[in-house]
């Protein structure tokens, strides 16, 4: 999974049918506030395998991209807080 956001306050969702949503914001699984920040890789994946790797780090890509120019004040102000992380220590 890949969150376009710089909190962890999104809900945990995998890409197994059977198991798709769990955790404790199971009720936000289909809200498009949440899920159109979210890059999922289709389920057949194998990340092992540099062409199917590539290709949902490619739709990843193009929905970064779209974000930046549809949702720029959201973005801007995510990355804004991410790069004042250099510093940081791990926790």
């Amino acid at each position: 999974m890949l969150y376009f956001s710089n909190t962890c306050k999104v809900p945990q969702i995998t890409v197994q049918p059977k198991y798709r949503y769990r955790g404790s914001h199971a009720e936000n699984k289909d809200d498009p506030k949440i899920v159109k920040y979210v890059s999922r890789p289709d389920a057949d994946i194998v990340l092992y395998n540099y062409k199917s790797r590539m290709k949902w780090i490619e739709a990843a890509a193009k929905k970064f991209h779209g974000l930046m120019q549809s949702e720029k004040p959201y973005m801007h102000s995510q990355l804004q807080t991410m790069a004042s992380w250099y510093n940081k220590a791990d926790s």
